[in-house]
């Protein structure tokens, strides 16, 4: 998936109720951000902290040694099959539908069944530069029913970069999918990036909380339509 930013639905434009997906990326999603990065977190990985429990979304936050932004991981569960949130992650034609500052998402290549390298480009807040990444989703499926879809960012080679848009090269993640009881479906997404370029350090920092809750909170609500 790409790791679009994704916000609660808004116009393009909006900075609607924080930075909403990464996006997604977020993303998986894209996280769009300019402006002076904190300096380096000078601690080992940190016990996950719970930041935000709302609406059945839980998100956590932990520190990463030798890094300015902290990794996050959230989940939710609902009623939705495995498959049907492995469909809604690759249907970049639908994006529009649940990723409203995505701009363009699509497939590069697909090397394998279990892999696909897709494209994003997503919109951010003036006056801060949009935001592109080129990424790797292995898909991996396992005995029990679960999907891991594992997320790195390329060297972004693959295609030609914007004039006026910054490339993300860091990012690494992953949704991790998992069937539960009573038609349900338990969503795991963890992550964690340099959005590259500069960033003020309170959108950073809210980021890190706001954007993974808005991704499940729209890929929840994508799903269940």
């Amino acid at each position: 998936m790409s790791c679009s930013t994704l916000f609660r639905i808004a116009p393009r434009g909006v900075f609607a109720g924080g930075a909403g997906l990464l996006l997604a990326l977020l993303a998986p999603v894209l996280f769009s951000f300019s402006g002076p990065l904190p300096g380096p977190v000078p601690f080992a990985d940190g016990e996950w902290e719970l930041e935000r429990d709302k609406n059945g979304i839980q998100v956590y936050v932990r520190e990463k040694p030798g890094e300015s932004l902290k990794e996050s991981k959230s989940t939710v569960q609902f009623v939705g099959s495995v498959e049907a949130v492995v469909d809604a992650i690759f249907d970049y034609g639908r994006y529009d539908e649940w990723a409203p500052r995505h701009i363009e998402a699509r497939v590069v290549e697909k090397p394998s069944d279990n892999v696909i390298v897709s494209y994003s480009l997503n919109d951010s807040p003036w006056p801060v530069s949009d935001r592109d990444l080129v990424m790797r989703n292995t898909i991996t499926r396992m005995a029990d029913g679960s999907v891991r879809i594992d997320m790195e960012a390329m060297d972004g080679s693959q295609v030609d970069e914007r004039k006026g848009v910054v490339r993300i090269t860091r990012f690494t993640g992953h949704y991790l999918l998992e069937p539960k009881t009573g038609g349900q479906v338990k969503v795991t997404y963890q992550a964690h990036l340099d959005p590259g370029g500069s960033i003020p350090a309170w959108m950073a920092n809210m980021a890190v909380e706001d954007t993974p809750y808005d991704l499940l909170f729209n890929l929840r609500r994508q799903v269940s339509q």
